[in-house]
């Protein structure tokens, strides 16, 4: 199960990331995709995929609330990620501040 995802490129001060506030215990799919089996992603036209089949039942039941925004700087190192990890907690606080209001 993933808890987040994150997305960016070199040299550029800012990151993509999304994770979902409501946790559920569905199974995540994230994978690695390009034009050449051994290099994956790193291939001229690879790319990361998450999510689902568009042939498959919706998983999701009720509401569901997600977190999509931008990390105002690159993540390159592990230091870099728990501070993401650390702006993920402060977002949820907040989303479940409001929830019980």
């Amino acid at each position: 199960m993933w808890d987040y995802a994150f997305f960016g490129s070199k040299g550029v001060d800012r990151t993509l990331f999304l994770f979902q506030l409501t946790p559920d215990n569905n199974t995540d799919f994230f994978a690695y995709m390009g034009n050449e089996y051994e290099k994956d992603n790193t291939s001229d036209d690879g790319m990361n995929v998450f999510g689902r089949s568009l042939d498959t039942d919706p998983l999701l039941e009720g509401e569901s609330a997600f977190c999509v925004g931008f990390f105002q700087r690159e993540v390159k190192t592990k230091q870099d990620e728990n501070a993401l990890c650390a702006h993920f907690h402060n977002i949820k606080e907040i989303h479940s501040g409001l929830q019980n209001n």
